[in-house]
């Protein structure tokens, strides 16, 4: 399973050490930028901010405002089959500094793009198989949001094309909201403008309206239907597919339904619909 790397001493913690350091002394061989980057990237404890409170902001606003790591290990790692993904631990002990109630959605997307960062760390050219990837499953809840953050980061590099069916299967059946995100979106990466079938079927169950009038309401999560679309865009980049394009523009000035939808909903609904839209309507 994902697990931290153990260290002795928090404040003495070296993290990203994957880095080819005889390349990085070649291109960096009089100064600390590395160095210095990799402190700024540090997660594992807090980093101290001074952020003047303004009277006019309330303090949920305060909070909002006090909240890349991707970029600076990314294809840097080639994992061991036996070996678990090292995941560099995630403080989050100061964003409750104000004493207001922290939203779970705070940590959890925190938490997801913690897992997208280890993702993306990983290779290329690296073995990476079905069994690895069930491997590392973590066994507590915890790191749930963690691990699926991971799972999309392996649809990005085209890892997650070579998990077994039933297991993306699997995972749906879990009902877990972030769970389904990272599953929907990191399978239509490594499906980029493949225009795979099956995954567009698995795609279209998730979005009401590519489904017929007559089926039957499935419920599903609006931030689900919002990664569906975005992942409907995505397999068919680039290939003109002018139906999936038909279905997407409507979309994006779709009215809430039923006033099921909170106002963060509506607004997120359009802006993912639009490169839905446009990712299948274009032509390469």
């Amino acid at each position: 399973m994902l697990e931290a790397p153990a260290s002795t001493d928090a404040d003495k913690e070296v993290v990203m050490t994957d880095l080819n350091q005889d390349v990085i002394g070649l291109i960096w061989s009089q100064d600390l930028h590395v160095q210095e980057a990799r402190c700024l990237l540090q997660s594992s404890r807090p980093v101290r901010l001074s952020v003047v409170h303004l009277a006019e902001v309330s303090d949920h606003e305060d909070v909002e405002e006090k909240e890349n790591k991707d970029l600076f290990t990314i294809f840097s790692y080639h994992p061991v089959s036996t070996e678990p993904l090292p995941v560099f631990k995630l403080n989050l002990t100061d964003l409750n500094s104000g004493n207001i109630d922290l939203p779970p959605k705070k940590t959890s997307w925190s938490s997801f793009h913690n897992g997208v960062a280890a993702g993306l760390k990983i290779a290329s050219a690296s073995q990476v198989d079905s069994a690895w990837m069930a491997y590392n499953k973590p066994k507590s809840l915890d790191q749930a949001n963690e691990y699926t953050g991971f799972l999309m980061a392996l649809g990005l590099n085209r890892h997650l094309s070579k998990l077994a069916t039933l297991n993306i299967h699997v995972y749906f059946t879990k009902g877990h909201e972030m769970t389904s995100i990272g599953q929907l979106l990191g399978v239509s990466g490594a499906k980029l403008s493949t225009m795979d079938m099956s995954i567009t079927r698995l795609l279209s169950i998730h979005i009401p309206a590519l489904l017929p009038p007559t089926s039957t309401d499935l419920d599903v999560p609006h931030n689900v239907q919002v990664a569906a679309m975005l992942g409907i865009g995505l397999v068919n980049q680039d290939t003109g597919h002018r139906h999936n394009a038909e279905v997407c523009s409507p979309e994006i000035g779709r009215l809430p339904l039923v006033l099921r939808w909170s106002t963060a909903q509506t607004e997120s609904h359009t802006p993912w619909a639009g490169p839905g839209d446009g990712l299948a309507g274009a032509w390469q």
